[in-house]
């Protein structure tokens, strides 16, 4: 088996078994310390994405069919029943000491299983030099919207670089193509070339920067059972 192919089937397992209650906890003691100890979450396998909230003695109660719909119905439940509103300004909820109680049982569920997230602009404007930290708080706010079909396009200079050096290209004939982190978007739909790319010394730290990210923030995604759309 090609050393490549088994480290990444590798690398993807390993995210693959994590639990998906350990996902959700995760993202709720990032909202807020404490909060995965105070509402439970269940996820029980369906053919239809929903989520059901309900109570369970003093604690609220989320059902999912995966993590993506869980964090939804969390969301739902800060936003209408605790009135905190996360957004990308801000992701912690300020929550009372007694959490509201789910009087009645809600479920909601949707027919649309694809629902897609960003474009090749989005991630040249906004994404290019973001770092870990940013993007999981990204994520966590994908999940917590129901998203699960986001663009991932981090890191794939880094492939084309590499591409174009084993098929014998210099690197001033690549530094003359592949475009600067900030400009991936037009060098993409052949507006330009070669543009605002990184000196030498900043470029290989760059890439080495973007392949890790990259790992990290598809498997983060794959993680919370989101199917990355990667560039063809």
């Amino acid at each position: 088996m090609n050393i490549r192919i088994f480290f990444v089937s590798l690398f993807f397992l390993s995210f693959s078994a994590m639990s998906a209650e350990n996902v959700l906890d995760g993202l709720m003691e990032r909202i807020d310390s404490g909060l995965s100890r105070r509402i439970d979450v269940e996820i029980v396998s369906d053919t239809v994405d929903y989520f059901e909230l309900s109570q369970h003695g003093e604690r609220p109660h989320i059902r999912g069919n995966n993590p993506v719909s869980a964090a939804f119905g969390l969301n739902w439940y800060l936003k209408y029943y605790t009135g905190n509103h996360l957004s990308w300004n801000n992701m912690h909820a300020s929550l009372p000491d007694t959490l509201p109680a789910v009087t009645e049982t809600l479920r909601m569920e949707t027919g649309l299983p694809m629902r897609y997230y960003l474009n090749y602009c989005t991630h040249s404007y906004s994404m290019a030099f973001w770092d870990w930290e940013r993007w999981e708080r990204e994520i966590d706010w994908m999940a917590l919207h129901g998203i699960n079909m986001p663009l991932a396009v981090t890191g794939s200079a880094a492939l084309w670089r590499n591409v174009l050096r084993r098929l014998g290209y210099p690197e001033d004939k690549i530094d003359g193509f592949v475009a600067g982190p900030g400009f991936q978007a037009w060098w993409l739909m052949n507006n330009l070339e070669g543009w605002a790319v990184l000196s030498p010394k900043a470029s290989t730290g760059a890439m080495s920067r973007c392949s890790a990210e990259s790992w990290s923030v598809c498997g983060s995604m794959a993680w919370n059972l989101c199917f990355p759309v990667i560039p063809a």
